[in-house]
């Protein structure tokens, strides 16, 4: 396995509009379009993150899928890769964006094992799966909620949401009294990557639930946890002085989920500010998953006359 990064120590707070995490395809054209009957191959996948949170050390699974790993005189751990680094998050330098985590990881020694009659034209199916973060905020108004009253801020009304980099994106945030000292936020997810999102605890170990993406219980497909909730960088998840509705909370991890629906969710969270006078203070909405993308990539196994295949050596 190659690694190639920037070691550049930007911030790590990016908001643009990008909908990646974890990207990822074959590097400087590792893979020929065409490999010959009887010749062993090799082809390097890249991978990049391209959002807003570093995801760590083996919480990155890339799979090679759609051939018989014994076919192609390999064993079924040679198609699994992890990733070694932690896959840093996109730093700024200066005013322009940049990768800071890369890594290449290297399938080698592919061997077709079987005569050729004809050319065969075979297609890699590469299925990444890994554990993601989105850091949503707003700007929040607490104090009197009848506007005539509170020239600081508005308290009814949609809130403009920046979000992390990320696949999954905080939509919209609409805000509204919920009682005395009380102030709700109606949070609306999206799905707006190209892949799939299923839930990081499948099993008490993120790494572990990564490694077991392809063989999830359907009814942990699209659940995104609520992982925390700030208000000025205070948290409120453990405290009194939040509520999140509905109240679905995860067996294992014990921590609060929604489900998406054809992509999309909603859940409510109802704040209590203990705070006299009015003041506009920053809600931030951490949510994490796991995700998972597939690419599909073709080469030929060109069929030679007189040639059998040898891949012992």
């Amino acid at each position: 396995i190659l690694f190639s990064g920037c070691t550049d120590t930007g911030t790590e707070d990016t908001t643009s509009a990008t909908s990646e995490g974890i990207s990822f395809d074959v590097y400087a054209n590792t893979l020929q379009p065409q490999q010959y009957e009887g010749q062993s191959f090799n082809f390097q996948i890249k991978v990049e993150n391209k959002g807003g949170y570093s995801v760590p050390t083996d919480h990155m699974n890339l799979y090679l899928e759609g051939i018989n790993p014994i076919t192609y005189s390999r064993t079924p751990s040679d198609f699994i890769k992890k990733n070694t680094v932690e896959l840093t998050s996109l730093g700024l330098f200066g005013n322009d964006t940049i990768i800071r985590g890369q890594e290449v990881v290297s399938f080698s020694d592919l061997c077709y094992m079987n005569d050729l009659e004809t050319n065969l034209d075979v297609d890699l199916f590469l299925k990444s799966c890994y554990s993601y973060e989105t850091n949503a905020k707003v700007s929040a108004c607490f104090g009197e909620a009848y506007s005539q009253f509170n020239e600081i801020c508005t308290v009814t009304e949609e809130k403009a949401v920046t979000n992390t980099d990320a696949p999954v994106k905080v939509t919209q945030i609409l805000e509204s009294p919920a009682g005395q000292g009380k102030y709700r936020f109606i949070i609306n997810v999206e799905n707006q990557g190209s892949g799939k999102v299923f839930s990081r605890y499948s099993s008490a170990d993120i790494s572990d639930s990564m490694s077991t993406c392809r063989d999830l219980d359907p009814g942990l497909d699209n659940i995104v946890s609520v992982e925390s909730i700030r208000l000025d960088g205070n948290e409120l998840m453990s405290s009194a002085l939040v509520t999140i509705e509905p109240n679905i909370v995860d067996a294992v991890a014990n921590k609060p989920y929604l489900n998406l629906i054809n992509g999309k969710g909603q859940f409510s969270i109802i704040v209590t500010d203990e705070s006299e006078g009015d003041y506009v203070g920053t809600l931030e909405v951490v949510l994490g998953y796991g995700y998972s993308d597939t690419k599909v990539r073709s080469t030929e196994l060109v069929s030679l006359p007189n040639v059998e295949p040898d891949c012992t050596n």
